[in-house]
């Protein structure tokens, strides 16, 4: 079964990795971020959420933000005498679409419709801690989509837009290297190859 949910918020920061000592957000919601507000929301050893579509709804704007303190750049790995400006995301609205598979963790007793149901009751009575978009701090609305509902309206998004090399995950298996795939908004819409598409590199 697929979810389409939409999210929102005044904010938002979807850290590009190359950029070590700055918090630089990519354009658009990266994958591994849409997958990590469906599991704030309903997180099981026994399931795995795979994002299929992201569908930017709102203008992409960039705002510059100050140097962070001191203490914050050396979190982030940098020098303590460094400063450490960053570039983020104002006004964002995305539509998730989503589903998710039973792993190998799962119950005989466990089936797909039982955590349909679970992750359709938490997001209609908030049974979750509000999932940040991209970074803590960065707070955000969701509302899940009827099944009969109709898409809602994109606004100042170009049909296509090259997003360059964006980070798919991090595989736990490889030591934690990071995945990356080429973003293209085709009609409107980031879509998402799967976990195992040749398009994905490491």
């Amino acid at each position: 079964m697929a979810f389409r949910l939409l999210i929102s918020g005044p904010k938002a920061c979807f850290p590009r990795p190359e950029f070590r000592f700055a918090r630089i957000s990519y354009d658009v919601m990266t994958p591994v971020a849409a997958k990590g507000v469906l599991e704030a929301i309903h997180l099981k050893p026994s399931i795995n959420w795979i994002v299929q579509r992201i569908r930017p709804l709102m203008p992409i704007r960039m705002t510059d933000v100050a140097a962070v303190s001191r203490r914050e750049a050396k979190e982030l790995g940098g020098l303590d005498h460094m400063n450490v400006d960053g570039r983020i995301l104002v006004d964002v609205a995305y539509l998730i679409e989503a589903r998710f598979e039973l792993t190998a963790l799962a119950r005989d007793d466990e089936t797909t419709a039982a955590h349909s149901a679970m992750f359709q009751r938490r997001c209609k009575r908030g049974g979750y801690i509000p999932p940040f978009l991209g970074m803590p701090g960065f707070s955000s609305t969701i509302r899940l989509l009827e099944r009969d509902e109709g898409l809602p309206i994109s606004v100042g998004i170009p049909d296509e837009l090259d997003l360059g090399w964006m980070i798919y995950d991090v595989a736990p298996v490889e030591g934690g290297t990071p995945r990356f795939f080429r973003a293209e908004i085709k009609n409107g819409v980031l879509d998402v190859p799967p976990a195992h598409s040749p398009d994905i590199r490491a």
